[in-house]
């Protein structure tokens, strides 16, 4: 890993430098809680069929220049269970899904705006571990978790698709820096807000903008107070403060 200052004068930030004797390096962000506090997870269920899909990070790739964060490149992930296979509901489209990206949200199983489900997301944030658990133990949820690093999310969520919805769950102790969301929809997901597909269309002017996704789309900021960056702190016991995800055009 090294230090570096933000387009060549501060502040700092701390990247790991991939291939570096190679003619494309590309930088990454070292996730000190990996694995179980960084993960994206599609259950299967409702109009996929096959196996849940969880897909672990250990670093995820950033732009140094502009702070943005490719949440598909795989390159430090692991991947366990899948594939998935999604048909949709006009029977236009299937989709197979053996990775989910960073930062994503996504699940087949039914409505979740307007729902009783997405009311019990907002109620229930009892911790069982380091994450505030689905009401019904399954729906598609993810966890960003930079807690330990020199960086902090600063992008908008949305939810995509059908009948689309999510929840937000943010640490109150780094509210910038260890985020659960939970969302999907009867193929839906919650994503960052620049990741939007169109991939699906039908007459009438019902649009769903959901599909395989991913790409150049987290929006991150570099945090300089020092209490944000505390190690030490990282395992103190942790409470929650959740928000709901609309659908996009909501």
């Amino acid at each position: 890993d090294y230090e570096l200052f933000h387009r060549g004068v501060g502040p700092r930030m701390t990247v790991y430098c991939h291939n570096v004797v190679s003619a494309k390096p590309t930088e990454f962000i070292t996730l000190v809680n990996c694995g179980e506090t960084n993960y994206s997870h599609a259950p299967s269920g409702g109009s996929c069929y096959g196996d849940d899909v969880r897909t672990k990070f250990s670093k995820v790739r950033i732009s140094p220049w502009t702070l943005i964060v490719k949440t598909d490149d795989y390159t430090f992930a692991e991947t366990t269970g899948g594939p998935l296979t999604q048909s949709y509901w006009n029977g236009e489209r299937i989709v197979t899904l053996d990775r989910v990206p960073y930062a994503t949200a996504r699940d087949s199983l039914g409505n979740w705006w307007p729902s009783d489900h997405f009311e019990a997301t907002l109620d229930d944030l009892a911790a069982v571990g380091d994450w505030p658990q689905l009401p019904d133990g399954r729906g598609g949820n993810a966890m960003i978790d930079l807690r330990g690093t020199t960086f902090g999310i600063n992008d908008i969520f949305c939810s995509m698709g059908c009948a689309a919805g999510g929840r937000l769950a943010f640490n109150q102790k780094f509210t910038e820096q260890h985020l659960h969301i939970a969302g999907g929809g009867y193929a839906g997901r919650v994503a960052p807000q620049k990741d939007r597909t169109c991939d699906e269309s039908a007459d009438g002017g019902n649009y769903d903008d959901e599909g395989n996704n991913g790409g150049w789309c987290l929006q991150l900021k570099i945090i300089t107070d020092k209490e944000e960056k505390k190690i030490d702190v990282l395992h103190s016991p942790t409470s929650w403060i959740a928000i709901g995800v609309l659908p996009v055009d909501a």
